[in-house]
């Protein structure tokens, strides 16, 4: 028993462990690399999270309602996205096509089990967020490097490489000016809600078990500014706000030291706003000002948006509604993720709206059913971690703050844009956000049968 509490059970525990971490940073570093056998492209992050979920298929997970609650919403909406691809097929695309991408999103399900099973043991807890920083900090100096013009061709390689991404024949890179920061993830949107919904477990470590000497706590808070800042590098807006939203959580429910961090973001972005040039050829700050003035031009114009981009998110809270309550079919089946090979022509069975946001694209994709269970599973992910209570600890504090916090970035890319649904890697890491809440609730809440971390109480 000592063992299993102090040390890895089995060498398969082992192998599942290192399995899971490769995944995981493949997922935050490099989601797009891939090879194509007969032209079918198999992403590395897949394989590695099948395999993950084959080498830790027979450890137990931790008993107790709540777990067994999740564990059913998300088997549920497994199947609901089963139930929908195969109506992609019918109405959409080729049935091959189809299956593929049923399979991409099993897999991101079967990496996100495998790293609940391990994230819930102490013993191989620590490796998996020390893996989350490695992999956030990597694509963070991605994007300040391919942001900032005098840096740029330090990462073109890697940016023009087939293998790491698809769209390396479209990259440019020989402006002289500043750009938005791009990384192996993907485009300036999607990177800037990986990094803003990341930054609170870089910031906080959530139950690290580090002395003050280590690495990991005395270069603390430079990987966090370098992870807040690689996601103000893509200058997204929905970065920025996603960015003050964790930090508002961590001012209110963070321990003294992630308040300091917090505080210590808050000012430097307000310095770096202020002093920096605004006709830098460096810099893009003038692009926050820009869009953030159609957005709120357009709320004062009663939803008469100049740009499609403000229109469409707009629009996404209407239409994907009333679409719905014509159709009531569209609630339990939906149309399903053609990943933009649609060979069948459907227009009148199949709705043609915005859905620029998690929950409209889900309706859109899984049906109404499935957007109701996520966001179920979501939201009682957070509030299962339960109230701070007086005598919690200050690594308790922070540990559930820290899931506060990412879960509060992280909606505010849910509210803005779908790839968190419509992208596999997206939707993966949407699903390792909920299964990391889960392990801390774990490890914090003593109703389930595997514990390993008592650190509830103060001196614990």
């Amino acid at each position: 028993m000592a063992r299993q509490t102090r040390g890895f059970a089995s060498t398969g525990q082992q192998r599942a462990l290192l399995a899971v971490c490769a995944a995981v940073f493949m997922l935050l570093a490099a989601p797009r690399a891939r090879i194509g056998p007969a032209g079918i492209p198999v992403y590395l992050f897949d394989v590695l999270g099948v395999l993950a979920f084959a080498l830790a298929y027979t450890l137990p997970y931790p008993t107790g309602a709540f777990i067994r609650r999740a564990k059913n919403l998300f088997a549920a909406f497994m199947v609901l996205i089963l139930i929908s691809q195969i109506n992609c097929a019918v109405l959409l695309t080729s049935t091959t096509n189809a299956a593929y991408m049923a399979a991409r999103y099993v897999s991101s399900g079967m990496l996100a089990v495998a790293f609940y099973k391990l994230a819930a043991r102490r013993e191989s807890f620590d490796l998996l967020i020390k893996t989350i920083i490695a992999g956030s900090c990597f694509s963070a100096a991605f994007s300040i490097l391919s942001s900032l013009p005098f840096t740029r061709s330090l990462i073109e390689p890697l940016l023009r490489a087939d293998f790491l991404n698809p769209a390396a024949k479209f990259v440019r890179l020989d402006s002289q000016y500043a750009m938005r920061g791009n990384t192996l993830i993907g485009t300036s949107t999607i990177t800037a809600g990986f990094l803003a919904s990341m930054w609170p477990i870089v910031a906080c470590m959530p139950l690290i078990a580090a002395g003050p000497s280590s690495v990991w706590n005395r270069f603390r808070g430079a990987m966090a500014a370098l992870v807040a800042f690689g996601a103000l590098a893509t200058y997204s807006r929905g970065g920025l706000v996603a960015l003050g939203a964790a930090c508002a959580v961590l001012l209110v429910k963070g321990s003294v030291k992630t308040r300091r961090t917090s505080t210590a973001l808050i000012v430097a972005v307000c310095a770096v706003a202020y002093m920096a040039p605004k006709d830098s050829d460096a810099l893009m700050i003038d692009r926050y000002d820009k869009r953030f003035g159609a957005m709120i031009d357009g709320v004062r114009a009663g939803g008469q948006f100049e740009s499609s981009n403000e229109a469409g998110r707009f629009q996404s809270y209407i239409y994907p509604f009333l679409w719905v309550l014509d159709h009531p079919e569209a609630a339990i089946m939906g149309y399903g993720n053609d990943a933009g090979k649609r060979t069948k022509f459907n227009r009148g069975t199949v709705p043609w709206y915005d859905s620029h946001a998690l929950v409209p694209r889900t309706m859109y994709q899984f049906g109404a059913v499935a957007a109701v269970i996520l966001v179920w599973l979501l939201t009682s992910t957070v509030t299962g971690l339960g109230r701070q209570r007086a005598g919690d600890s200050e690594a308790s504090t922070q540990a559930s703050a820290s899931i506060y916090a990412m879960f509060a970035a992280a909606s505010i890319w849910f509210l803005v844009g779908h790839a968190a649904i419509s992208t596999t890697r997206g939707f993966t890491l949407t699903m390792i956000m909920i299964a990391l809440a889960l392990a801390v609730r774990t490890h914090l809440r003593p109703d389930s049968a595997i514990l390993g971390l008592g650190v509830r109480a103060k001196g614990g």
